[in-house]
């Protein structure tokens, strides 16, 4: 269950020994993979520290092959995609909206066909000719049949594609490996206009020298990303498909700008022709991802080894949304059939244009960008022949950065040039960025006995930047012991009814800090448009930070069983825990006077 109120209760994603944020796994192509171990409990944080809390998903990428030939492969897939489902539609009732007379009729109170509405509460359908929408100001008129068409949601609807390509090379031998990979996918997307795309290369290698062994991994991933936003009005692509008519063909509407099909002379007076929200409100992201890490190890003799790792994550994450200029005429505004259309809500005849550009340098998405350095000795020996006994010494150092600037502007002067430099009163613009440091030792010395009955003790000391430098250290231990007592006991030895049984209990102590940088203490906001115009002023937030926060610890004990059946063809798990978190972090919203 969830340990922390408001902080995370999410597994840290550790890709070759090394933490990344858990949006980073999808940069990664799928076929680079080599294996994936689950770390639980107190064991992933005391290799990973407090971000571990929650246990590790532990991710090994490809390094290369061992049987010295070259390896060649290449994959290629095409997938059609169309939407699942649709709400069920009703196809035989037209245009209405509850409006009074004279669209009741007077004799039998049903409801005449609105042609300006989009519910579609009126008189069945019976193939006469009707007119859709106001005529225009130039007097033609739209008209269609006052029949069902089919399901008009389904014909907005592109059938997406993706094709994928996959291309990898490995060769190598009992002290060399090397593996290169490239990945293309092209996406093209079920709504109109929509696509994506991602280029992904990794290079891994590994050589040995002797007592020496060295390895790196190097990935960059390209994504692109283009889609809609939403209508002029603020309203949604879903809501403006959903509510068009079974009678009006939507395809008809494909050109936003064309006669019939603009914002002046839509017949709907109170939805958004879809295709101008595909065609004229678009976001465009892009990010670029880079994925490195360099492990060199020393093994001088058996019971002793060395590792230094050094690893850097970061990206590029950029954003730009657009909106084109919308003018309406006067006649459209007029509201030639006294609806209150679209336009009567814009007097001025004028949406002017709006374009929003944002960068971060993060992890490549609105996360931040991590460099890491590991230091870990590692010695191992056998005591009296039965006694296996591993220690574990090490340190970590890693830091955490974003920075994010922003510009945007709903006052564009120009039609179709989406730049700041154009615009009429002021920039909306914003800068922030932060920054985390955190530094850690640990221990684990793990004894086993005839490979029956171990035992493990683990200590962990951090010291986290986002906290007061009183409170910023803090130390989690923990204790766990298994037995397994179909191996001990020569009477269970070989049963065949029962051939595995282990008992397993553990204590631990764990620290986790669930706060941003720079959240201890109260901190002031700009303020625009004070005292007046466009001179600026500072308040302070409504939040009441606390300089005095701890981590939060989760003390937990736990035992539990294993056994096995027929060969394991059963297999029963049993686990009983007890949790207790204190120092929880939570959040106090204040009045700012």
């Amino acid at each position: 269950g969830n340990r922390s109120i408001n902080g995370s209760n999410t597994a840290l994603v550790v890709l070759d020994g090394v933490p990344v944020p858990s949006s980073t796994l999808a940069s990664i192509n799928p076929n680079d993979i080599e294996s994936v171990n689950v770390l639980k409990g107190a064991s992933a944080a005391a290799l990973y520290g407090s971000e571990a809390s929650n246990g590790a998903l532990i991710v090994t990428t490809k390094k290369g092959t061992s049987g010295g030939k070259p390896v060649i492969k290449y994959a290629n897939s095409f997938q059609a995609q169309q939407v699942s489902y649709f709400p069920e539609f009703q196809s035989s009732f037209g245009q209405y909206g509850g409006e009074p007379a004279p669209d009741l009729d007077p004799l039998t109170g049903f409801s005449k066909y609105v042609p300006y509405e989009n519910q579609l509460y009126g008189p069945a359908y019976d193939g006469s000719t009707v007119n859709l929408g106001p005529p225009l100001e130039d007097g033609s008129q739209l008209t269609g049949i006052y029949s069902s068409l089919g399901n008009q949601q389904k014909r907005f609807f592109n059938t997406g594609r993706i094709m994928q390509n996959d291309f990898s090379f490995s060769q190598g031998d009992k002290d060399n490996a090397f593996f290169f990979s490239y990945q293309n996918v092209d996406n093209k997307g079920v709504v109109p206009n929509d696509a994506s795309s991602r280029n992904a290369v990794r290079l891994g290698a590994s050589k040995r020298f002797g007592i020496f062994n060295a390895d790196f991994s190097l990935g960059y991933t390209n994504t692109n990303i283009k889609t809609y936003i939403g209508g002029y009005d603020g309203s949604n692509l879903y809501t403006n498909v959903m509510q068009w008519p079974a009678n009006v063909d939507i395809r008809a509407f494909k050109d936003p700008n064309g006669k019939f099909s603009n914002p002046n002379d839509f017949y709907d007076a109170y939805a958004i022709n879809p295709y101008w929200i595909t065609e004229n409100s678009r976001r465009n992201l892009k990010r670029d991802v880079i994925l490195g890490n360099l492990s060199l190890n020393l093994k001088p003799t058996e019971w002793f080894d060395a590792t230094y790792r050094i690893a850097q994550n970061f990206g590029i994450y950029q954003r730009r949304d657009t909106n084109q200029e919308v003018t309406f005429s006067q006649y459209a505004i007029a509201d030639p059939m006294g609806a209150g259309n679209r336009p009567s809500n814009y007097p001025s005849g004028k949406i002017p244009g709006a374009v929003l550009d944002q960068t971060q340098f993060g992890d490549g998405g609105t996360g931040y960008s991590r460099l890491q350095q590991d230091l870990l000795t590692n010695f191992h020996h056998t005591f009296f022949n039965d006694f296996k006994a591993n220690l574990l010494v090490g340190a970590t150092v890693w830091q955490q950065r974003y920075k994010q600037l922003n510009a945007s502007s709903s006052s564009l002067l120009i039609p179709d040039y989406y730049n700041v430099n154009a615009i009429g009163g002021v920039v909306a613009a914003g800068e922030t960025e932060g920054m985390i440091r955190q530094q850690g030792v640990y221990g684990s010395l793990s004894v086993g006995y005839k490979d029956f009955a171990f035992i493990e003790v683990t200590g962990r000391n951090d010291w986290d930047s986002r906290l007061a430098k009183a409170n910023r250290s803090f130390f989690y231990p923990s204790v766990k012991g298994s037995f397994i007592f179909t191996d001990a006991i020569d009477a269970l030895k070989n049963n065949k009814v029962i051939n595995y049984g282990k008992l397993r209990a553990a204590y631990s102590k764990v620290g986790q800090v669930n706060i941003g940088p720079y959240s201890i203490n109260n901190t002031f906001g700009v303020t625009g448009g004070f005292p007046y115009g466009s001179l600026g002023a500072l308040s302070i937030g409504s939040t009441n930070n606390n300089p005095n926060l701890k981590p939060e610890i989760v003390t937990e004990f736990e035992v539990g069983t294993e056994l096995g059946f027929f060969d394991s063809r059963i297999n029963l798990g049993a686990t009983y825990f007890d949790q207790h978190s204190r120092d929880q972090t939570l959040s106090v919203q204040t009045t700012p006077s």
